[in-house]
């Protein structure tokens, strides 16, 4: 009888532990699941407030430019021709702003028919019409259009940058609101121009 008692004893203490094993694999299991439960809430919050500081960033960067591209305008707007503008001076000036600025390779100035009258690398730049890209027809077409933000574009370099094209309209005078050309800005999309 003895022997008995012994063994259903023995089988108690086996099935205590066993239970006790499992609430403590069961415990473990659960602390690790917290756990990963509390650090993916932390990343998420992390990744949020990334996300938000590189959206605030972003913004202010297109505000600058914009603020810069709207200065260049104010100096020719109200003019019926871009003709008679003192293009040194003005080279001048565009070449120190994109100097300053590490988020622009380049600004320029591009008469009604899209060539460049004047950009920050040279007084006289290259006689070719950009007429047919869309940062120039959206603020020809519509006199209302504010800063313009295009899709990325590639150049025709050997480098093969890619640069985000910015415009804002000029018009010949506030009275008429003709169209007379646009202040073009590049803006790189490599990280290294931009995060520097």
């Amino acid at each position: 009888m003895q022997t008995a008692y012994f063994t259903r004893l023995r089988w108690t203490i086996v099935a205590s532990a066993f239970a006790l094993g499992a609430m403590m694999v069961t415990f473990f299991i659960y602390d690790r699941w917290r756990e990963r439960e509390h650090l993916m809430a932390a990343a998420v919050h992390d990744a949020s407030t990334s996300a938000l500081a590189l959206a605030e960033h972003t913004e202010q960067v297109f505000t600058s430019v914009e603020l810069m591209m709207r200065h260049v305008a104010a100096q020719v707007n109200g003019r019926e021709t871009l003709d008679d503008v003192d293009r040194a001076a003005l080279q001048s000036q565009l070449k120190n702003m994109a100097d300053g600025a590490a988020f622009i390779d380049s600004i320029s100035i591009q008469d009604r028919d899209g060539f460049p009258i004047v950009n920050s690398d040279s007084v006289n730049p290259a006689h070719v019409s950009f007429a047919f890209r869309e940062h120039f027809s959206a603020q020809r077409d519509d006199p209302n259009r504010g800063l313009y933000i295009g899709p990325p574009i590639e150049l025709r370099r050997a480098d093969r940058k890619t640069e985000i094209p910015l415009s804002v309209r000029l018009n010949e005078s506030t009275a008429s609101g003709r169209f007379a050309g646009i202040v073009y800005a590049a803006m790189p999309t490599d990280s290294t121009a931009v995060g520097s």
